[in-house]
């Protein structure tokens, strides 16, 4: 059972330079998938109404797309923890960027909506392999200093995906002669990707680098689940991810019936969160190696704080300030919970990909609940109550990490 331990020397088989070259040939790859996936998961939202006119159907039924993409993505996760080791994590890198391929290639040759539906199904599975190896690889080709690092660096690019994925499939579209061969671009990309990690990966010299047997767990869930620190952060992350989800679904309707934002400034401010986001990973990184251990105790106090502002004032200035204060502190603060699973002693890969199912696969079950929740909040209070009521769910979440942050395993 591998374990992640700490300096990640290059392997006794190959020199100093072939390992740093095949460090950046795995971190790049990581964030070219995380890109792609991006792109095809995101692309009915902004071009719906053509994907409904070429397959006749409503635009609710498109908007299936993204929600079988969140299942496919928390089913998946919990299988790489189970499978992680047998297969390697190299090679479950380049299996999620044939998931890519598959689901771009499919989506552009399907002539009915079920083809698509399966397409889909791939990008599901590629977002949920990479939301667990991503922190897997990351554990296993840097030391304990760097991992909160490019932790943030992969946040980062989920963030700034988001947002171009909104835009660019529009600028796209018209030149490439419809989103069917934007689909296939991004399937193509997907094989390239996949055939570089698969010759230059050194799927063997990884795994052969983590061969240290202990008597850790043989399945990875049951494993983090004996871990007091990851189930106190797993439970934080349910209450953040309930709390964000809120926002990001919405946010916009939020902002125009309760703040008087006009349609316009709702947008803007909803795409307000996801720059913040991106600018908190980033500033997150920047600050991991020293100020680790503090950001992933503080940052939840900003995030309850952004979230009162946010509802408790009407001036438009405070309350974007809330809204980006919120997703500033809660892009902060994920990259350290993750680099905190991976520095817990006597963590294996098993257990770290089972930790992570759990630390994000909760949130893609729990954002299907969203609508029926929030609909019956509203039988029987304002919108502007039940956001309230959402936010101040967030001191659950303080308490929770100011618990975790005082165990002796939090290191």
């Amino acid at each position: 059972m591998s374990t992640m331990g700490g300096c990640q020397p290059a392997p006794a088989a190959e020199t100093n330079w072939q390992f740093q070259f095949r460090r950046i040939v795995i971190l790049s790859a990581i964030v070219l998938i995380y890109f792609l996936q991006g792109e095809i998961r995101f692309l009915p939202s902004p071009l719906m109404e053509d994907l409904a006119a070429d397959f006749a159907v409503p635009l609710t039924t498109v908007g299936n797309l993204l929600s079988l993409c969140m299942v496919a993505a928390a089913i998946s996760m919990f299988g790489v923890s189970v499978v992680v080791e047998k297969v390697g994590s190299v090679n479950m890198l380049i299996i999620s960027a044939v998931c890519v391929a598959v689901s771009g290639c499919v989506s552009f040759a399907a002539r009915n909506f079920a083809v698509i539906l399966l397409a889909y199904l791939f990008c599901g599975i590629c977002q949920g392999i990479m939301e667990c190896i991503g922190v897997v690889l990351v554990a296993q080709l840097f030391s304990s200093n760097y991992r909160a690092l490019f932790c943030s660096l992969i946040c980062a690019v989920s963030q700034i995906t988001s947002s171009i994925a909104y835009s660019l499939p529009v600028f796209l579209e018209e030149p490439l002669g419809g989103w069917r061969h934007l689909e296939l671009l991004w399937g193509i990309l997907a094989v390239g990707v996949a055939v570089l990690v698969f010759f230059f990966g050194g799927r063997k010299m990884l795994e052969k680098a983590q061969e240290k047997k202990q008597g850790a767990e043989k399945i990875g869930l049951l494993g983090a689940l004996r871990m007091r620190f990851i189930v106190l952060s797993v439970l934080t992350m349910v209450v953040f991810i309930w709390v964000n989800n809120h926002y990001a679904i919405y946010l916009p309707t939020y902002l125009a019936e309760v703040k008087g934002f006009s349609k316009e400034q709702a947008g803007l401010g909803t795409s307000l969160m996801y720059i913040c986001g991106f600018i908190g990973a980033l500033v997150s990184g920047a600050l991991s190696v020293k100020f680790r251990k503090s950001i992933y105790r503080y940052t939840p106090m900003f995030m309850l704080a952004g979230s009162l502002i946010l509802c408790l004032f009407q001036t438009p200035f405070l309350v974007l300030l809330g809204a980006g204060l919120f997703a500033c502190a809660y892009q902060m603060w994920i990259p350290m919970a993750l680099a905190s699973f991976m520095n817990l002693d006597g963590v294996s890969t098993a257990v770290l990909a089972g930790a992570t199912a759990l630390f994000n696969g909760s949130g893609h079950f729990l954002t299907g609940f969203i609508p029926t929740v929030f609909t019956w909040e509203l039988q029987f209070m304002s919108m502007h109550t039940a956001y309230l009521i959402t936010s101040c769910l967030l001191l659950i979440s303080v308490v929770l990490v100011l618990a975790a942050s005082s165990l002796k395993e939090f290191q």
